[in-house]
């Protein structure tokens, strides 16, 4: 039997009972704090691998951010990237957005959403998108990789992860690796980011 992965919502749900455990085999545990989540009788009865979820530093590729052409130039601009998704709390992000706009130097920031997701929640967020302010500085794009992903990121002012529930959320650890602030809540499961100072909390209220 090969090894078995977990994630950090499945690791703290209850599996660190040993009968909840495959019978031979690796637990792999895969988290920033995977240790701190699974009960020591785990370590002692199974062999393991902590392999911790870092991500590279991410660096400018040189080429126009996705948004080019759209976003004037020089405009700030706050990014969210990742699954389209209820859980994500975009409905929330997209509401707060509207309320926002046209107070002070706000105006000039543009809110990019990239990502992807089922049809039918798509064509929700983007009627949503629609409605703030006729659809004025919300920009929907399709999922994003390599180059265009890189772009995105190092190019961005800002990311934001408004999500109601997360286990462990790599995009955020990918806009530090890119050297972004982070506004994210505290359902993305990373208080460390709030005590280094690498983010703003927010609630999904």
């Amino acid at each position: 039997m090969g090894p078995r992965q977990l994630g950090v919502e499945e690791a703290a749900g209850g599996l660190a009972l040993p009968a909840a455990l495959p019978s031979s085999g690796v637990v792999c545990a895969r988290a920033l704090p995977c240790r701190g989540q699974l009960d020591p009788c785990v370590w002692r009865e199974r062999p393991h691998l902590c392999h911790p979820n870092g991500v590279d530093a991410i660096t400018d590729p040189g080429c126009p951010p996705p948004w080019t052409g759209s976003v004037p130039d020089g405009a700030p601009v706050l990014l969210y990237l990742g699954r389209i998704h209820p859980k994500k709390g975009l409905d929330l992000l997209l509401h707060a957005w509207g309320e926002v706009l046209g107070y002070g130097e706000r105006e000039e920031w543009h809110l990019v959403i990239a990502g992807w997701g089922s049809e039918g929640h798509l064509a929700q967020v983007a009627r949503a998108a629609s409605h703030v302010s006729n659809g004025a500085r919300v920009h929907i794009l399709p999922a994003l990789y390599g180059r265009d992903k890189a772009a995105a990121l190092t190019q961005a002012d800002a990311f934001i992860l408004p999500s109601r529930s997360e286990g462990l959320p790599m995009t955020v650890l990918e806009a530090w690796a890119a050297a972004r602030p982070v506004i994210m809540t505290s359902g993305c499961n990373l208080p460390e980011g709030f005590a280094a100072g690498a983010a703003i909390e927010v609630e999904p209220t």
